[in-house]
């Protein structure tokens, strides 16, 4: 994304709507840990590439059973 990282764009959007659930998907570990993903407030962290079955259980656990 030009201008801003996607840890930036979910801090803004958090503090806005801070229930959002957010799914972080990336490929460099070294821009953003696990647990810093954690503690902004990020539902869950993936390491690309991610197979369907691994989103699929994510998007559930992130979202919860219920409401998709």
């Amino acid at each position: 994304m030009p201008n801003i990282t996607g840890t930036e764009l979910i801090k803004k959007i958090m503090e806005t709507k801070p229930n959002i659930p957010v799914i972080l998907c990336t490929g460099y570990s070294s821009l953003v840990s696990k647990e810093e993903a954690e503690a902004s407030g990020i539902r869950a962290f993936l390491m690309k590439p991610i197979g369907r079955e691994e989103l699929a259980k994510t998007v559930r656990k992130a979202f919860g059973e219920n409401q998709i």
